[in-house]
């Protein structure tokens, strides 16, 4: 989507108003989630709220995680059920993947709340992801002795 004007200011501003349009004529329950996705993409680019590093791992959640799984069905067969199970089973073996996915997912179906496409966001029902807890680890008396003279040898 394109819009020209005399300033860039003014171009970005009939974007917005073009991209508004378009998201408000299109978003339906019954729109395919790739294209949600694409919309939502679209919409964080033009907004530039978020690092351009940050919508890069977004994109690739999109591609790699999220569209696999979702990006065949329409937006209201993203029930609480189906996104709890896909999410909870993804955080077993990748937990990481899992927690974007889940902020993918969370902000796009909240821009198809905005626009009346769904009157609910399903992501905001999705239970707790199980975080894998690290082991704490204690330096011995010596190892603490042995660094402290180390920093001692370094500050003469």
């Amino acid at each position: 989507m394109q819009a020209h004007e005399s300033s860039r200011q003014r171009a970005e501003i009939r974007l917005i108003a073009k991209l508004g349009d378009r998201a408000q004529h299109e978003l339906t329950a019954a729109t395919r989630v790739s294209s949600l996705a694409d919309l939502w993409l679209e919409e964080l680019r033009l907004e530039q709220r978020i690092l351009a590093q940050t919508v890069d791992r977004y994109t690739g959640c999109l591609r790699q995680t999220v569209l696999p799984a979702f990006g065949d069905l329409l937006i209201d067969e993203l029930t609480v059920g189906r996104l709890d199970r896909f999410l909870k089973v993804l955080a077993k073996s990748k937990p990481s993947q899992a927690r974007n996915a889940k902020v993918v997912l969370k902000q796009m179906l909240s821009m198809a709340v905005r626009h009346g496409a769904i009157p609910a966001n399903p992501v905001r029902e999705v239970g707790q992801l199980p975080r894998a807890r690290q082991p704490i680890s204690v330096l011995s008396l010596d190892e603490l002795d042995r660094i402290r003279a180390a920093i001692e040898s370094r500050q003469r």
